[in-house]
Order: C-alpha cells, then sequence, then structure tokens
C-alpha cells in the first residue's frame, strides 16, 4: 500500500484492499498513557486536512479512527538496530508517528540486520546507544528527561 501525507499537515492517509481510506494524524488523547483515540475537537480539522490532500473524500462517511499508541522518543527519531545489552536482539521503536511512512525502510533494514549481520544503509544515527550518558551529555539522557517531565508542574 501507498501512504500518503502532507509535510507539516498533520494528515496521512492509505487505502486499504477493500476501498476504504485509513486516515490518521494530529495526537490522540486518552487519560490512559497506554491507549489514545483521536479528540472530538480535533476531528474536523483532521478531516479537513483529508480533504485537501484527497478532494474525493469530500463527503465520506467515516466508519470509525485509528487508534493506539504512538512511540515518541525525545529526539523524534526512531530507535533501530542491534541492542546494546542483549546479543541477537534488534529495535524498531520510537517512530514518532512516521510508521506508515518509513516503516517498509526500517523493516528492510532489520530484515538485512538479522539475514546478513549488517545493513547498506547507514543506520548509526538511529542506535539506541545515542541516549547512553555519555552520548550527547546531560541533556540527551532519557532518565534526564524524564526527571525534568516529573519535576514540572
Amino acid at each position: 500500500n501507498v501512504s500518503l501525507g502532507m509535510q507539516g499537515g498533520g494528515i496521512y492517509a492509505r487505502q486499504v484492499a477493500r476501498g476504504n481510506c485509513v486516515i490518521g494524524g494530529g495526537r490522540g488523547v486518552s487519560a490512559d498513557p497506554d491507549y489514545a483515540r483521536p479528540g472530538r475537537a480535533n476531528l474536523g480539522a483532521l478531516m479537513a486536512n483529508a480533504v485537501k490532500l484527497l478532494p474525493v473524500l469530500r463527503g465520506a462517511q467515516v466508519i470509525r479512527f485509528w487508534t493506539g499508541v504512538e512511540g515518541n522518543m525525545p529526539d523524534h527519531n526512531p530507535v533501530f538496530g542491534p541492542s546494546a545489552t542483549v546479543p541477537g536482539l534488534f529495535h524498531a521503536f520510537g517512530l514518532s508517528g512516521a510508521g506508515f511512512q518509513i516503516g517498509p525502510a526500517v523493516g528492510e533494514v532489520l530484515a538485512d540486520l538479522v539475514v546478513h549481520g549488517r545493513s547498506s544503509i547507514p543506520i548509526d544515527a538511529f542506535r539506541i546507544e545515542r541516549y547512553a550518558p555519555a552520548a550527547h551529555g546531560a541533556a540527551a539522557r532519557p532518565d534526564r528527561l524524564r526527571e525534568q517531565t516529573l519535576e514540572s508542574p
């Protein structure tokens, strides 16, 4: 399936085999941090953006909305590559809302890592070690970011 999106537009879409269009964008809301659904206040803007992206959707009926958990990293870049602590384990998480777009490429890289032990695509910038204490100083450490979030009012 081909995914479409508007850069900076907060909207993405793809059509599934039976003809329905899966649309996403914006950020969900939920009292439970492990589950999110679209906020009612954002639905009108989301559908208006969908019509800008795909004018044929004007007047289309909404039958359901995608729900799920977004894995956002502090630098908004994914983590993928070999684990720093568990041999044979490979990471692919924190796609920060770009899973539809970069998922196929991440899958190709992971397949190369599993089968060949390496990838021809440069991935060093996406390794988990970038969050190690010595990687970029204390400001880049996830535990430091957690401390700042917990201390905020």
